[in-house]
């Protein structure tokens, strides 16, 4: 008898008894995870896609059943590949091989019947097995990747289209209307696809080579003889039209969802730009700043990186609107910011705050780190004209720098820098004021200017 039964993860163990009675009872269970005979009360569950595969060892030991993933992915993963823009157009060869091979069986039979010519079905029916089978092989290794039509739909049409006429020319009076449904078919496979231009090549490509292929049986006497046969093609053009009609109005419809949906995406992308971007400095705003500082923050927590802000706010703004006028002011306000993008590193973001205010974020810098980077803006801005003709304008700023520990909120740190930058505007302006954090209280340590 059995004495225990264990399932861990994706291996089953038990153990046999000193006989081998019931050995056989253990490997019925194999399949099903439940034990028969004697002990029918251990049900194994296994885990979903596995498959056991028993081990013993012998009498009085233990039979384990390894349980061996079944990636049932792997089949398509290898006959798609992993270009998924290539995956639609594998997915339609492979339905379209499907089909070629239901014809051919049809052919097959069809010449059996003495519906078809055994003088086409001889090489037809090869023709319909291997002509897929180059079309997959030509789109799976990527030779058609930079071709404009990648899966090679158009080339498959007229394959098909070839295929189909010549079957028609084989084919007896009985058989030939079955051949002509064939034709509309492969329009419906490419119509998503096509271009307008694509439907008029198809069809006029169709009916010239139905014409070619009536005239050459007529001047075969061991075919047999056919009765209509230019009244269906007259037919067949038609429905041909017909086809390529509507095939143009679907493509022309897919088309204008195409450009709708681009036009669509653009105008969300400006809209996007316009709710997250100053328009004036084209720096991001105090919206796009708001949530940059809460995702810094999650960052930071994270993985445990050193963050600082920096509050910057330009010196006696009011007195150059008023002196100068607004446009000055506008200028200013852009000249600072083209000097920040120039300056600062690609991982720091400098927004507008507010006004002539301005938030500098400073991923893993320290205190230091973000003096050091505000005071080579000073220098840039002192070296530059700002409005023409106006030489004793030049722009400074006051700014407020505090440390953001990850254990405080970002509100709090920004009203640190902020105290910051107001000790800085009280000490003189144009100069750097850090803000630190001591057992909660805040401490003020200036830096002087040029540092």
């Amino acid at each position: 008898m059995m004495t225990w039964c264990s399932a861990r993860a994706a291996s089953i163990s038990w153990r046999l008894p000193e006989t081998g009675s019931d050995s056989g009872n253990v490997m019925a269970g194999r399949k099903t995870g439940q034990l028969k005979g004697r002990n029918p009360n251990y049900p194994v569950r296994l885990p979903a896609g596995m498959m056991p595969v028993p081990r013993c060892s012998g009498q009085g030991s233990t039979v384990s059943l390894t349980c061996r993933p079944v990636k049932i992915s792997s089949l398509r993963k290898w006959l798609l590949g992993t270009a998924s823009e290539l995956h639609r157009p594998l997915q339609l060869v492979l339905l379209s091989h499907l089909l070629y091979g239901l014809n051919a069986a049809c052919l097959a039979v069809g010449a059996h019947l003495n519906l078809f010519h055994e003088r086409f079905t001889h090489w037809l029916i090869p023709a319909m097995l291997i002509g897929p089978l180059v079309f997959f092989v030509l789109i799976r290794t990527g030779c058609s990747r930079h071709l404009h039509d990648r899966g090679l739909v158009l080339v498959q049409a007229l394959y098909g289209v070839t295929l189909t006429v010549l079957a028609y020319t084989g084919a007896t009076t009985e058989s030939r209307a079955m051949v002509l449904v064939i034709l509309p078919l492969i329009m419906m496979f490419g119509q998503f696809n096509f271009r307008p231009l694509h439907f008029a090549v198809i069809t006029a490509y169709t009916l010239q080579l139905m014409v070619v292929c009536t005239l050459w049986r007529d001047t075969q006497p061991e075919l047999p003889p056919t009765h209509g046969q230019w009244l269906q093609v007259v037919y067949a053009g038609g429905i041909l039209m017909a086809a390529a009609w509507l095939g143009q109005i679907v493509s022309s419809l897919r088309a204008k969802l195409f450009a709708s949906r681009k036009e669509l995406a653009q105008a969300m992308e400006r809209l996007q730009a316009l709710a997250t971007t100053d328009e004036l400095t084209r720096l991001p705003n105090r919206r796009r700043m708001q949530d940059l500082l809460q995702e810094e923050a999650r960052r930071q927590k994270r993985l445990g990186h050193q963050v600082c802000l920096a509050l910057i706010d330009l010196d006696h703004f009011k007195r150059i609107n008023d002196q100068h006028g607004h446009p000055a002011g506008d200028q200013v306000l852009q000249t600072f910011a083209r000097a920040a993008r120039q300056v600062f590193r690609e991982v720091d973001t400098i927004g507008r705050w507010g006004g002539e205010e301005f938030l500098l974020v400073l991923p893993d810098s320290e205190t230091h780190e973000a003096v050091h980077a505000l005071e080579r803006l000073r220098l840039q801005l002192a070296g530059m004209d700002v409005l023409p003709g106006v030489a004793n304008l030049r722009i400074t700023f006051s700014a407020g720098v505090a440390a953001h520990p990850a254990q405080h909120t970002v509100e709090h740190t920004i009203d640190l820098a902020d105290r910051a930058l107001y000790a800085a505007k009280s000490a003189g302006r144009n100069q750097t004021q850090i803000g630190e954090n001591s057992v909660g209280e805040t401490q003020m340590g200036s830096t002087p200017r040029g540092a």
